[in-house]
Order: C-alpha cells, then structure tokens, then sequence
C-alpha cells in the first residue's frame, strides 16, 4: 500500500497549509484545523514509510507548484498560484455568493453548493473540495483540496486517512475532482460525519 500512496503523491509527502492574516493580529496564523490535518497527513504517510516533509504556503500566495509530492491544503483566497491550478478544473469553480460568502459551483449542474455556516439557519457544517490537477509545468499532478471554511479541509483529510483504500480504488493516479460534506462538532471542530457530497468526476474521460 505505500506504494500506492507514493503513487497518490510521489517522493516525499509534503503537506501544505498556509498561512493567513486575521485582523487584530500582528502575526500571521495557521488554522488550528489546518495544522492537525498536516499532521494527520503525515502520519499516513509515515504508516506506509514515506517520509513527509512540512512547508506553508507564505501570506504573499506564491508558492513552486512545479515539485512532486504536494499535497496542498489551501483555497483561491490565499494564493493566486492555487487559483491558477483550481481555474483549470472543467468540474467546479470557487465563486464569491452576493452576500460575501465563498460557494462552489459544481458545472456540470449548474449547482451552487454554499456551506452550512454561511446559511440561513446557520448548521455546523461545510463543504469541501477535494482534487488531483495538472501541475502548472504540466508535468505531473498534484493534490489539492481545501474547505469554504478549515473545518471542510479537516473533513477531507479525515476521509483520506479514515478511507485511503477504497478512495484509490475510486479514482486510482489520474485527474478527478469532488465536492465533500462535512458535519463537524461546534466544540472540538473535529468531523463527525464526512460524505461525498457529488459524483468523483474523472477528467481522463472526458
């Protein structure tokens, strides 16, 4: 099985949150969430004796998406280079709601997915994107996924490290995109229920 997994994301596994900017803070800050998925990444890794390295996307967003290994942990609001590889997705695109709220909008139906928080009622819940995109050399793929929020990021690494087999045997080395659902405890913001919320579209047949 680790073979798979350096298959899923060759060489070193190398997560990458980023950081942010939150107002009133002189220091910028990764995402509580952000930094336990990291981590939990790199115990899978670790599991099937690969070695993980940590790196964080900088505040400016720019960032060498040209390496092998790169699980990328981050949205388009934070780097621009993210955008770039996320605005090449013919499935999905991240699109700002009227009223301020980030939303996914699945293309294919035309669907607006909006996360729970953001609704109204508001619900402890988020939705998650969760891809394997064309580095933007072209040569090789990498990981990607980030929730409208962190607790949707944590939710989608839950189901990799929770469900890795069946996920491989789902979507296997190539190009694929989905969107996740993920319920999450108001307290801890640990996932308590995590689905795929939309077909895994697989772009090599397209």
């Amino acid at each position: 099985m680790g073979a798979t997994l350096r298959s899923w994301a060759p060489g070193a596994v190398r997560p990458l949150p980023s950081w942010e900017q939150e107002a009133g803070n002189a220091r910028p800050v990764l995402a509580a969430e952000d930094f336990a998925g990291a981590n939990r990444l790199a115990e899978l890794a670790r599991a099937y004796r690969l070695e993980p390295t940590f790196e964080h996307i900088p505040l400016s967003g720019a960032i060498d998406l040209n390496r092998d290994g790169l699980i990328v942990v981050c949205g388009p609001r934070l780097s621009q280079d993210v955008a770039g590889v996320l605005a090449t997705d013919p499935r999905f695109r991240f699109e700002k709601a009227a009223d301020g709220p980030w939303t996914l909008r699945d293309l294919t139906t035309d669907e607006v997915h909006r996360a729970g928080m953001d609704s109204d009622p508001a619900t402890n819940s988020d939705v998650a994107y969760f891809a394997r995109l064309p580095r933007p050399d072209g040569n090789g793929l990498l990981l990607v996924l980030t929730g409208i929020h962190p607790q949707g990021s944590l939710g989608v690494i839950h189901l990799i490290t929770h469900d890795f087999e069946d996920l491989y045997k789902r979507v296997g080395t190539g190009r694929f995109s989905c969107l996740v659902d993920v319920e999450y405890d108001p307290e801890s913001n640990e996932p308590v229920n995590v689905r795929v919320r939309t077909p895994f579209y697989n772009h090599d047949e397209e």
